[in-house]
């Protein structure tokens, strides 16, 4: 903070929080990042500082042809990660990854918790641990596991599920509702070497052309409105109205609790067998 190395920093939306809560980054200006007046309203963080550059959304990654051989219903909601035929087959990351942040989230809220209320999420981990295979942090390590057949379904973001299927592994992609969104977010660094720089950077990655490319490449959700995508990649990414029904969390609480949630996961899930 005192002496930044860097103009631009792009990185989950809770750890650039962390970073808007300490004064790290500088106030956006629109007149010098001019694909500010494109993107999506929901993209622009009220500190204005930052601004979602692509995102993820919440997923769920199944092996299609080990649901065929066993004759189960293809997964649908949520609640379908608790199915007791699934023993042994499930992937989720710990508390710690973005993901399994918010899968957390919605086992508390499917059970009438919340951000607030975090006590029926962990209840609902515990109920899943015994099915779990491996708690991953990674997609690479998903694939793995579903390229072995050692696993049958994961929860991960919908742009690492269509980077497996790529990969000839053959999962499908499932968004259930409520979907919650894990935006990428993008700002210039207060005080940083070249803010000209930083700022022309920071417009480029928020551009149609940059973000097109990410849509079409990896899946991810382009927040630049204008944004133009084939009709292959329509099927993977949400647009226009669909941003609307995406669920954001209560950030401040999730920051302030986070740390806690995190070694009650390792104390309390991780352990279970």
């Amino acid at each position: 903070k005192q002496k930044p190395q860097v103009d631009v920093v792009m990185c989950d939306l809770i750890a650039f929080l962390q970073g808007t809560d300490q004064g790290v980054f500088a106030k956006i200006d629109p007149a010098k990042v001019p694909n500010m007046a494109k993107m999506a309203d929901m993209a622009k963080l009220p500190s204005g500082d930052g601004v979602y550059t692509y995102a993820d959304v919440l997923a769920i990654i199944y092996h299609e042809e080990i649901f065929k051989k066993k004759g189960w219903k293809p997964p649908t909601t949520w609640a379908d990660m608790l199915r007791p035929e699934l023993k042994g087959t499930v992937v989720i990351p710990p508390v710690s990854n973005t993901y399994g942040l918010y899968t957390l989230v919605e086992f508390a809220r499917m059970n009438g918790g919340s951000e607030n209320n975090i006590d029926p999420g962990f209840v609902t981990l515990k109920k899943v641990a015994p099915n779990v295979v491996d708690w991953t942090t990674t997609f690479a390590k998903i694939g793995t596991l579903m390229e072995s057949e050692t696993a049958a379904i994961a929860v991960f973001g919908n742009g690492s599920g269509w980077e497996i299927k790529g990969k000839g592994i053959p999962v499908n992609v499932v968004i259930p509702k409520p979907a919650y969104v894990s935006p990428t977010v993008a700002g210039v660094v207060k005080g940083s070497p070249n803010p000209a720089g930083g700022e022309a950077l920071l417009n480029w990655l928020i551009s149609e052309k940059v973000l097109a490319y990410r849509a079409e490449r990896f899946g991810n959700t382009p927040m630049n409105k204008e944004t133009k995508v084939s009709a292959t990649a329509k099927e993977r990414v949400l647009a226009g109205e669909q941003l609307n029904d995406l669920v954001k969390l209560d950030y401040a609480k999730v920051l302030a609790s986070r740390t806690e949630w995190n070694a009650r996961f390792e104390r309390e899930v991780a352990t279970i067998k």
